[in-house]
C-alpha cells in the first residue's frame, strides 16, 4: 500500500532525505502552502527568504534567494520559458547545474527536509528531479491547481494589471 506525502515525510523511522517542492502558477496558494510546510518543521534551507510586499504578499512569499538566484542564472542562458528539450544535460547551464549541486548536497549534510518554492521551479522540474537524484535525495512534489479564473482576477488585484496581461 503506498503512503501518503504526509506519511513519507514525517515517517521519523525513515531515513530517507526529501525534499518538497511546491509548484503552481503565481497567485495560486504557493505562498501559504510553503508557510504550511514550514510551520510542520520543514526547513526554507535558509533564512535569506525573499521580503515580503506590503502590497501584493504581505505574508511573505518564502522564497529561497539562492535558489532564486539560481534559477535566475538558468534563465538568462537558457533565454525561454519553458526550457528547450534536454536542456538538463546542456552545456549551457553546467554551472547553473553544479550551483544547484552543491547548494542541494551542503544542505543535506545536517538536514533531511527540505521544501523549497520558486514559480520558476515550474520550468526547471526536469533539472531539479535529475540533481536530487544525483545527490539521493528523494523529491516530494505538491502541485497547487486553483481555478483559473481565480488567479487571473487575484493577479489583476495585485499587480494592478488588465484582464489580457492577467490571463497571459
Amino acid at each position: 500500500m503506498s503512503q501518503s506525502l504526509w506519511q513519507r515525510l514525517f515517517n521519523h523511522r525513515q531515513q530517507t532525505k526529501q525534499a518538497v517542492l511546491i509548484l503552481g502558477s503565481g497567485r495560486s496558494g504557493t505562498s501559504v502552502m510553503t508557510k504550511c510546510v514550514n510551520l510542520m518543521g520543514i526547513s526554507l534551507g535558509t533564512d535569506n527568504l525573499l521580503a515580503p510586499s506590503k502590497r501584493i504578499n504581505p505574508k511573505g512569499y518564502f522564497e529561497n534567494k539562492d535558489v532564486i538566484n539560481i534559477h535566475k542564472s538558468l534563465g538568462s542562458r537558457i533565454r525561454y520559458r519553458p526550457a528547450f528539450k534536454g536542456y538538463y544535460d546542456s552545456p549551457k547551464i553546467k554551472k547553473d547545474r553544479a550551483a544547484l549541486t552543491t547548494y542541494l548536497r551542503n544542505f543535506f549534510e545536517n538536514e533531511q527536509y527540505l521544501a523549497i518554492k520558486d514559480p520558476r521551479m515550474n520550468d526547471y522540474i526536469e533539472l531539479w528531479q535529475r540533481v536530487l537524484a544525483d545527490v539521493e535525495v528523494q523529491p516530494a512534489e505538491i502541485v497547487l491547481l486553483r481555478n483559473p479564473m481565480d488567479v487571473v482576477n487575484s493577479n489583476e488585484r495585485a499587480w494592478h494589471r488588465d484582464t489580457t496581461l492577467a490571463m497571459r
